[in-house]
């Protein structure tokens, strides 16, 4: 079963997540995840669990579960989670489809 991971990021400083955003793509390829797209915020319809401010999200694609995990536990996303801690906050949501 697939597996779309949901990225829902607030900017902390621009200039990191420009360089944390560029260097995503090439940690997907061991993983066979694809990055289906990426979105900035329009409008908040709804907030019922109250999160924070979301400036943005990121839609990416794994042929599975375990795959998604193992890229995010993987030594190639692990290795750019400096930079990305200096320019965003994010939460990673997995959902298999």
């Amino acid at each position: 079963m697939s597996c779309t991971v949901v990225g829902w990021l607030s900017i902390l400083d621009q200039s990191a997540f420009e360089a944390y955003r560029d260097a995503v793509p090439d940690t997907l390829t061991p993983y066979q995840g694809e990055l289906l797209g990426r979105g900035v915020h329009a409008d908040t319809l709804a907030n019922e669990h109250e999160l924070p401010a979301i400036h943005g999200i990121a839609l990416l694609k794994f042929p599975s579960a375990e795959q998604a995990k193992a890229w995010a536990e993987g030594p190639e996303y692990q290795a750019i989670l400096p930079v990305r801690n200096q320019g965003i906050r994010l939460s990673l949501n997995a959902f298999t489809i």
